[in-house]
Parts: C-alpha cells; sequence; structure tokens
C-alpha cells in the first residue's frame, strides 16, 4: 500500500489555544494531517504558536473563522486548498 492511499485528513472546529486535539493526532498517527479552525484571536495566536512549537506546521493547517458565517468557511475559502 502507497504512503499517499494510507493518509489520513481530518478537520476539527474550534480548536482552542492549545490546539490539543490535532497535535495529538498528528503526534500519534504518522500518516494523518489536520485542518483545524478558530474564531478568537488569542486562542488562534497561541494555537499557531504551539502547532509550530511541536514542529507539525507541515501537518496541521490553522485557519482563522469569522465570527459570523459558517466555521467550514475558512479551509473551503483559503488557497491552501485549491
Amino acid at each position: 500500500m502507497s504512503r499517499r492511499s494510507s493518509l489520513k485528513v481530518s478537520q476539527h472546529s474550534g480548536t482552542g489555544a492549545s490546539a490539543i486535539y490535532p497535535l495529538l493526532a498528528c503526534r500519534m498517527r504518522e500518516n494523518w494531517h489536520m485542518a483545524a479552525s478558530e474564531i478568537d484571536q488569542t486562542s488562534f495566536k497561541y494555537a499557531e504558536e504551539n502547532i509550530s512549537k511541536n514542529g507539525l506546521r507541515e501537518r496541521i493547517k490553522l485557519f482563522r473563522a469569522a465570527p459570523t458565517g459558517h466555521v467550514l468557511s475558512p479551509m473551503f475559502d483559503s488557497p491552501q486548498t485549491q
């Protein structure tokens, strides 16, 4: 089985300041990648720092969600997803 066919991608809305679920998922499963969103500006900043400090920026993509609109919109509207 190729690595690509075993790649797992998941999403976590409202990841919070710690981004704990994406961090744990990627630490425990080397073939997992995560997309995470956060509305709160302060929590987003800390989540971004935590992801970087853990060396997982290539596997966890953090998106800033707006307080209005659909929480998943930034993931689908982002140039990173195209």
